[in-house]
């Protein structure tokens, strides 16, 4: 699963994961538009709770990436999942509404 792609414009992207299981077959990756290249990488941890991030773009201004959600996994006990995406221009983040 992709998202549409979308241009820097902030000097923080937000969001949170959710995940659990092996890093090869369910993850979320920031893909470079340019190059078709996962920029970065991001594994839930071991509860299997939403987690908030907060990446530092500003050197990456101006650039093109999307989201993907990789999910290989055919058993069920391997998955990720990508919520509250946004850009801003602070790096403050709370955790997501319902979790401890």
């Amino acid at each position: 699963e992709e998202s549409r792609p979308f241009a820097v414009v902030k000097p923080f992207l937000k969001f949170h994961i959710q995940g659990r299981g092996h890093p090869e077959k369910a993850y979320v990756a920031i893909v470079d538009c340019q190059t078709g290249g996962e920029w970065m990488k991001f594994n839930g941890d071991a509860t299997g709770q939403f987690q908030p991030c907060v990446i530092p773009m500003d050197k990456v201004n101006g650039k093109k990436f999307f989201f993907r959600v990789v999910n290989k996994d055919d058993t069920g006990q391997f998955s990720a999942k990508l919520s509250d995406v946004s850009l801003s221009d602070n790096n403050e983040m709370s955790p997501k509404p319902g979790t401890p």
